[in-house]
């Protein structure tokens, strides 16, 4: 049985030569689609029609969350690398990528590889029934009260068009009402919140902000130990509502 493949690579050598061998009928696979970029493989994994993908290490955005989502579509992946890089194929292990070729691979050895890969993932799909399930410990502790928590996600195109504004508010009122508030910017590339317009004696208190770029807040701990009002509800006072972010 032929082995369904999709790839990530458009542009490589050694995808034009899977592509051409799968056509001749020299390897026991069929490309399906050759995808120009990470949304595009990750469509085409949704579909559900491919069993392997075929990535380029230098695919862009391919990190833990996109490899992923291509397990969670049902996807082996092989990662391919240039012949002789260890800094990619270093870099496609501490992914967990467990499967790695490369690029200097004639076809018939990436659609081994493939067809490993592919062995691999169904393996992990069934488990061995004599083994006894492990024990799990104690139950986890319930959290105080009714333990129910509210987590409001702030999204919008690029541009400005004020996820900040409606972000940094909503952690206002919801702590002015009387609620612990964590606010938390997500935004890798341009995180904003830790230099929204806020006066500086009126700051909110920031765990973490994934942006690499500017600085890194520290969480305020006032509050915490009873030496003043918790940072979200400081902010609070401020005079007016947060604009033009």
């Amino acid at each position: 049985m032929k082995v369904r493949l999709v790839t990530a690579g458009v542009g490589a050598a050694w995808e034009a030569a899977l592509v051409r061998a799968c056509q001749a009928g020299q390897v026991a696979a069929q490309v399906l689609h050759r995808c120009y970029d990470l949304s595009d493989l990750l469509a085409v994994a949704a579909a559900g029609q491919a069993e392997v993908a075929m990535v380029a290490a230098g695919t862009r955005w391919l990190d833990r969350d996109a490899l992923a989502r291509l397990a969670a579509a049902g996807l082996a992946v092989v990662g391919v690398v240039a012949d002789g890089d260890e800094d990619s194929e270093r870099r496609l292990r501490q992914l967990e990528l467990l499967h790695v070729a490369s690029d200097a691979d004639p076809p018939a050895a990436l659609v081994d590889r493939a067809r490993a890969a592919l062995d691999a993932e169904s393996d992990l799909a069934d488990p061995d029934p004599t083994e006894e399930s492990p024990d799990l410990g104690e139950a986890p502790i319930e959290p105080d009260g009714d333990g129910r928590r509210i987590l409001a996600a702030v999204w919008g195109p690029k541009g400005g068009p004020g996820r900040t504004t409606v972000a940094v508010n909503l952690a206002f009122e919801a702590a002015a009402a009387g609620g612990e508030v964590l606010l938390v910017d997500a935004d890798t590339y341009g995180g904003a919140v830790a230099h929204a317009n806020i006066q500086e004696d009126h700051r909110f208190g920031l765990l973490f902000s994934t942006s690499s770029v500017g600085p890194r807040p520290r969480l305020e701990r006032r509050g915490r130990d009873g030496a003043g009002p918790s940072p979200l509800r400081r902010s609070c006072r401020l005079r007016s509502p947060l604009r033009g972010r």
